[in-house]
Formats: C-alpha cells, sequence, structure tokens
C-alpha cells in the first residue's frame, strides 16, 4: 500500500449560538463537565477529548452527553440545531462556522493537527481509475488548509 498525503486537518469543538446563549460559552476545556456534548461514537475515545494547552501540554476531559451516535452528520445536525456541544474535524464544520449556524469555542485549547492521506495499492497494482482520482485529488487540494477556521469576532 502507498499513502500519499493530501493535508491536514484537526478537530474543534463547536455550538449553535443559541446553545451558547442558553448556555453560556466554555473558556476552559474543563467547562465542558458543565456541558451537553454530542458525542460521536467512531472516535478511539468518544468521551475522553484531548486538548493541547498554549503552553505545549495536553489535556484530556471526560464529556457526557444524551446523544450519541456513530454518524458525524448526526451530531453535527444535533448541534446545529442548539443540542450542544460538538467535537468535529476542522473540514466538516467550516461551512457552518462561516454561514454563522456554529461557534468555534475553546480557541485556545485547540487539538493538534493531522495528517489526510489518500491510501492506495503500490504503483504496478495501481488502476488508471486510481491512479487519476488520487491526481485529480493532489491538485484539487494542492493549496487547501482544512485546518484552519474563519476568524470570528464571537468572544469564543
Amino acid at each position: 500500500m502507498v499513502a500519499r498525503r493530501l493535508g491536514m486537518f484537526r478537530r474543534v469543538v463547536c455550538a449553535a449560538p443559541s446553545y451558547l446563549e442558553q448556555h453560556g460559552i466554555p473558556k476552559h476545556p474543563n467547562d465542558l463537565t458543565n456541558h451537553e456534548c454530542l458525542i460521536f461514537t467512531m472516535l478511539t475515545d468518544p468521551v475522553d477529548w484531548t486538548f493541547r494547552a498554549a503552553d505545549g501540554r495536553d489535556m484530556t476531559v471526560r464529556v457526557k452527553g444524551c446523544v450519541r451516535s456513530d454518524n458525524a452528520d448526526v451530531v453535527l445536525e444535533a448541534a446545529m440545531a442548539g443540542g450542544g456541544l460538538v467535537l468535529a474535524p476542522t473540514w466538516q464544520v467550516r461551512p457552518h462556522v462561516a454561514a454563522g449556524r456554529l461557534v468555534p469555542v475553546l480557541r485556545g485549547f485547540e487539538q493538534s493537527s493531522a495528517p489526510i492521506h489518500a491510501v492506495y495499492p503500490h504503483a504496478r497494482l495501481l488502476s488508471a481509475k486510481v491512479r487519476s482520482f488520487v491526481d485529480f485529488l493532489l491538485e484539487t487540494w494542492r493549496n487547501e488548509d482544512f485546518a484552519t477556521l474563519p476568524r470570528l469576532n464571537s468572544g469564543a
């Protein structure tokens, strides 16, 4: 197998403006214990959310919530409906943040970036279709930054 890096992403905590107005904005990861968190169960540790502080130290917070799903779209929709805080990939929440449907919180405690790879068979086993698709992804996403979100003047 061959892995070609396509970019980097990270996960961020977001909520709908309506949720934040009603329940307040968490300022520190430990504040999450007093909030409704929306749990995506396909993560390795779905209830243990890890953050990196400005000093470079990692901290893990055990979260709780009534909504749990193995479908990322379900927890994202629940967040946009005001159901709680969601830990989601930047590439998934970016359009919702830009449109004001979600607000990122805990901006000083964001997770480290992780790579996005296309994984495919070795070149001698590679079909022309797969080669073309990987080349298309590399060209299309060459200048894409999946790890950043728009900066907002929300105080979050």
